[in-house]
């Protein structure tokens, strides 16, 4: 059985996870989701690369943990204060390339 990219995700994205609320802090009025990826792969290093050994069995596994951190961003909205406003922003990701992510609003 394959699991699934969401089913990868164990304590290491869940560790990651519990430094939003500070990023979230950081960032300005408005801000893409690799903005944030950003801020907190620089600000928790080791952190973010536990998480990403949790998906080193799948072809992309930046990809695969962006996912998941953007899928709880999205599903705590609410409670991190932030709303989306654009769910297919133009952006610079991690790697320099141009592509469409989530931009949000603090509310």
């Amino acid at each position: 059985m394959t699991k699934t990219c969401r089913s990868l995700a164990g304590a290491w994205t869940d560790a990651l996870q519990i430094h939003f609320p500070d990023i979230i802090a950081e960032m300005g009025p408005r801000f893409t989701f690799h903005a944030f990826v950003k801020s907190l792969a620089k600000k928790y290093q080791h952190e973010y690369i536990d998480a990403l050994t949790e998906y080193k069995s799948v072809d992309a596994p930046f990809r695969a943990l962006h996912g998941e951190l953007e899928r709880r961003l999205h599903s705590n909205a609410g409670k991190y204060g932030i709303c989306l406003v654009d769910s297919k922003k133009l952006s610079t990701d991690i790697f320099g390339s141009s592509s469409h992510c989530g931009e949000w609003e603090i509310s």
